[in-house]
């Protein structure tokens, strides 16, 4: 072997190694940020819920209420029932008659677990964020593509979003695509999706999943995602924005850097909706470059000299977005 060829693979696997220590780094920010955006569920009683399940548009309502539902979906229901007992109440004060838990632990990428929420008006499905292990994001960092729906997605992504869609809930061991099937099947029901971080590329996915593969069995009405990352590629947007683009709604709150990721080989899908650092909500028509840069920029500089990353901050779902969210609410009522 050549000096030159050595010396350009040690440094290719040296840059590769410290890129990796970044993944596991960045991976156990991100985690703990998910871990933490949990608002325990007594503090949760008396939370103003207003959901119009006829909004064909972004809707501040349903905004805020599907950031309380991604929110719900991160209480740990699997681990006893007096938790899961706890999550139907909050979902019942809500509205919903009907909730089921599904939750998947034999997947190496992500312990995945999701909601499904239903009622006479609509059905809810939420999915979880990667709040259990910093190894989570670790894996979901590395940016490998496979094929899926005639475009190209996020390998990580995709099979924590297959895992928990093909898995039984665990009262009527009915499998989750079903039991979404069945809920709608022959109703006038609304569908929605949400999630937040990873559970918000999950929404994509089983939104995309059900425009394409599932339709017969009724329409998309929503995807409300959250800090959500970048799913697939051109190909992958090209599939989805069709029959999605006008009700995929991709809240970004000012530095998250889950929202940024992945980069090189990946596009954005639906319309982004992006709080800046002082809450304001813009529309993407109102974002440029020099906006958005002006804007972050503050946000970094109101954040000197403050523990932990801005960018991660910016991703807490129950410290950041609930709060703009909430602010921005038509009928703002105080909890």
């Amino acid at each position: 072997m050549s000096i030159k060829r050595r010396d350009f693979l040690f440094g290719l696997t040296a840059f590769l190694g410290s890129l990796d220590s970044l993944q596991n780094s960045l991976g156990e920010s991100i985690a703990m940020a998910d871990k933490s955006t949990a608002k325990p569920l007594a503090n949760r009683k008396g939370t103003a819920f207003n959901f119009n399940s006829s909004a064909t548009d972004y809707d501040a309502e349903n905004a805020y209420a599907f950031a309380l539902i991604s929110q719900l979906v991160y209480e740990p229901f699997n681990e006893s029932e007096t938790q899961k007992a706890e999550v139907v109440k909050t979902a019942k004060n809500w509205g919903y008659d009907d909730v089921y838990f599904f939750h998947n632990e034999n997947n190496e990428i992500n312990d995945s677990e999701a909601l499904v929420l239903v009622n006479a008006e609509s059905v809810v499905v939420a999915f979880q964020g990667s709040e259990k292990d910093s190894r989570d994001w670790g894996n979901n960092a590395r940016f490998k593509k496979v094929n899926y729906l005639g475009g190209n997605v996020h390998r990580g992504f995709l099979k924590a979003f297959t895992d928990v869609w093909t898995i039984e809930d665990d009262d009527t061991q009915v499998l989750m695509k079903d039991r979404v099937r069945k809920e709608m099947q022959g109703t006038q029901r609304s569908l929605w999706f949400t999630g937040h971080s990873l559970g918000g590329a999950m929404a994509i996915l089983a939104a995309a999943s059900w425009a394409i593969q599932e339709s017969s069995a009724g329409k998309v009405s929503g995807v409300y995602t959250y800090g959500q990352p970048r799913v697939g590629d051109q190909t992958f947007t090209n599939k989805f924005n069709p029959p999605l683009r006008s009700n995929t709604f991709r809240v970004i709150n000012n530095n998250d850097v889950v929202a940024r990721i992945p980069n090189i080989g990946y596009t954005d899908v639906g319309q982004v909706k992006y709080f800046d650092e002082d809450g304001d909500l813009y529309d993407e028509s109102d974002l440029n470059r020099f906006t958005k840069f002006l804007t972050r920029l503050e946000g970094r500089l109101k954040d000197l000299g403050r523990p932990s990353s801005d960018g991660i901050k910016d991703h807490n779902l129950g410290e950041e977005y609930i709060p703009h969210l909430k602010a921005k609410r038509p009928n703002s009522m105080t909890v």
